[in-house]
């Protein structure tokens, strides 16, 4: 609402007090040498700014005027900075590239940067890595996450020039990318100096590959892609790849899309510690080999589900057997990590009939134990030698007899 239309005694409160009362609703902190100096929920919906915001222009420019008046007056502490897509019902269309523009003159203090993209600022971004003056040289961590609302999708010829940029970073070691419909490459990433990678996003095997494999120096790495399920219809790279060695990585997490049992057997990771798998083409010889070039390995999971959603993708040519379940189970390779666990909601028998046959023919199985996640999303079975996560206990079999849980009344297709 334009202040010239205004009407009521309200909108003839002078500029001074009403930055007062402002001031109160924003629920500033006072400074505290222990304490980062911060707004209080202030860049969240519902909240002071963006509720003043609204009004109308006058009482906007007020809002804005005064953050930009306390920012540079706060201490030089670092700033972690998160931009999300706020409720375009809720703010001004413009609220995002207003709120990125601010604190874009405090870019000298920034330590991290989270932010959903967004048209709106997106070439303010790409210049600001642009700018030699500019540009977030001490920037330590960035999380990137392009929406997956094709209606608010920044488009690929707006991502490559932001993305070309980054290797400006120079002191980037956390890196996060997210984008699950996205088709813009990251060859320009500099994947020798990170630390953590987390990158979700369609992808070949061969550029997960390529990726994966310039993370000389990361400890932890997360790789998610929605590369087809189907094993008859995802194609095998057909160049010849490296055997290559991440001394440095002691964690390790690829989705099924990235067909970790091809990927594993190029690589050689001998402070791993711990992997978490999700099997499309199984191959137990790889599978095994990798761990014995691994000997830090403390912690196995393997997902043997496949997804209900991609279920439709599969015969009963592609659900673990029982004897494959077998090979797993009595592997002395596999039995040699101090915890491992298995995922198989799609298995042809659940566990516990599986493990009573083999009473029954008189070839019992080593001890094994079975628990759940916290997110309920995985029931695993398997050994655990540690436990330092909160997970739920279903149930433990030890020489011939099962010990239940009380949680071992959720449905068995959990497994």
């Amino acid at each position: 609402m334009d202040i010239s239309q205004a009407d009521g005694p309200v909108f003839s409160v002078p500029v001074e007090i009403l930055e007062h009362v402002f001031d109160l609703c924003l629920h500033r902190q006072s400074f505290d040498d222990d304490d980062l100096y911060e707004y209080t929920g202030s860049l969240v919906r519902h909240c002071g700014p963006i509720l003043l915001m609204q009004v109308c222009t006058l009482w906007r420019a007020i809002v804005l005027n005064s953050l930009l008046m306390e920012i540079p007056n706060a201490p030089a502490y670092p700033l972690d900075l998160r931009l999300c897509t706020p409720p375009f019902d809720l703010v001004p269309k413009d609220y995002s590239r207003s709120v990125f523009v601010l604190f874009a003159k405090q870019v000298h203090r920034w330590q991290s940067l989270s932010i959903d993209l967004d048209l709106d600022f997106i070439d303010e971004l790409t210049n600001l890595l642009r700018s030699k003056q500019s540009a977030p040289m001490f920037l330590e961590g960035l999380r990137v996450e392009n929406p997956a609302n094709k209606d608010y999708q920044v488009p690929q010829t707006a991502m490559e020039p932001f993305v070309d940029l980054i290797h400006r970073l120079e002191s980037l070691q956390h890196f996060v990318w997210i984008d699950q419909c996205g088709t813009t490459p990251l060859h320009n990433i500099p994947w020798t100096r990170l630390k953590t990678v987390v990158v979700k996003l369609p992808a070949s095997l061969e550029e997960i590959f390529l990726y994966i494999s310039q993370c000389t120096a990361a400890t932890t790495i997360t790789f998610e892609s929605i590369t087809i399920f189907d094993p008859k219809k995802t194609r095998w790279p057909t160049e010849p790849f490296p055997p290559i060695s991440l001394t440095s990585l002691t964690s390790l997490k690829l989705s099924r899309g990235c067909d970790p049992t091809w990927l594993l057997r190029f690589f050689t990771m001998p402070s791993l510690q711990s992997l978490d798998i999700s099997i499309l083409r199984r191959d137990q010889a790889i599978l095994e080999g990798f761990v014995k070039r691994s000997p830090c390995l403390r912690s196995l999971l393997i997902d043997e589900r496949h997804n209900s959603d991609h279920f439709s993708y599969f015969g009963e040519d592609f659900l673990i057997s029982d004897e494959e379940i077998m090979d797993y189970l009595r592997s002395p390779c596999l039995r040699s990590i101090p915890r491992v666990g298995l995922s198989m909601k799609y298995a042809k028998e659940d566990m516990v009939s599986l493990i009573r046959r083999r009473l029954q023919t008189g070839t019992p199985l080593s001890p094994l134990v079975s628990w759940l996640t916290p997110d309920w999303m995985h029931r695993y079975v398997g050994w655990r030698e540690f436990n330092d996560r909160p997970e739920l206990p279903i149930f433990s079999y030890a020489d011939g007899s099962f010990e239940f849980m009380e949680y071992f009344w959720i449905e068995t297709d959990l497994m």
